[in-house]
């Protein structure tokens, strides 16, 4: 068995945690649409930049909201809102 050794169990077990932190800093742009979407925005659109980087573009009455995020950390890099 190639897995028999606490070593190597524990290697397994880094890279399936290492996996889940990255499928969940790729998904952080879920939560900021669920965030936007709770407090009245509509989405109406998703979009990768050049950079890969994901934007999210929101309205709420006169209010445009644009914001992007980075696909490799989950970190959201500009919240930028135009008008009022």
């Amino acid at each position: 068995m190639a897995c028999s050794t606490p070593s190597a169990l524990q290697a397994q077990s880094g890279n399936t945690t290492w996996s889940t932190a990255q499928r969940d800093q790729r998904n952080a742009y879920i939560q900021t649409i669920n965030m936007l979407d709770a407090d009245g925005y509509r989405i109406t659109r998703v979009d990768r930049t050049f950079l890969n980087r994901i934007m999210v573009q929101a309205t709420k009455g006169q209010i445009r909201r644009e914001i992007v995020i980075s696909q490799a950390t989950g970190m959201v890099l500009r919240d930028v809102i135009f008008g009022e």
